[in-house]
């Protein structure tokens, strides 16, 4: 199962109004609702804040793919609070998988590739950052498979407490840095 992320600024005209009406059917599974904002939420706050670029999670071909999930990727984005050097960095957020999709390794491929489109979209970033609830253990290990390490810090989020994790990009490192 070939798992891609496309840019939704990206998609041809004609495709956006099909992905988005598919990110709008997405569900979120009763264990990830606690951490997860539904896909409209995610869209609203992309359309408030123009330097969120928001992606589809796609599985198949172009022409014929299914739309299984939804992130943003928000160009230094976090606060001082979760990436405290204040070197250029992009923010994961708003990542979710639709529930059908989950355990599949869906989430981690998706991960994966948002690293990649992070890469191409912002070379000049020095690493990738997230926050990820400390109760979503699916999500922490989805995350580390995707070469994410914990920083050692907390912070209170939206839904309590959250880890922060990241992954450096543009460095021998990230290059080397595999999805487990």
């Amino acid at each position: 199962m070939k798992v891609r992320v496309k840019f939704l600024d990206e998609l041809a005209d004609g495709a956006i109004p099909h992905v988005l009406s598919h990110l709008a059917r997405l569900t979120i599974s009763p264990e990830q609702r606690d951490f997860s904002m539904p896909a409209s939420d995610v869209l609203k706050k992309s359309r408030s804040d123009p330097s969120r670029r928001t992606f589809a999670i796609l599985i198949g071909a172009i022409d014929a793919a299914q739309v299984v999930g939804i992130g943003v990727l928000h160009p230094d984005g976090a606060d001082r609070t979760i990436w405290p050097s204040g070197s250029s960095h992009v923010l994961l957020r708003g990542f979710s998988v639709d529930t059908r999709y989950q355990g599949k390794g869906v989430g981690t491929a998706a991960t994966g590739e948002a690293v990649a489109l992070a890469q191409r979209a912002y070379p000049k970033s020095h690493a990738i950052v997230l926050t990820v609830h400390v109760d979503n253990m699916a999500g922490q290990r989805a995350y580390a498979r995707a070469g994410f390490t914990h920083t050692g810090r907390t912070v209170s989020g939206r839904t309590g407490k959250e880890h922060v994790m990241s992954r450096p990009l543009n460095t021998a490192e990230a290059s080397t840095a595999a999805v487990r």
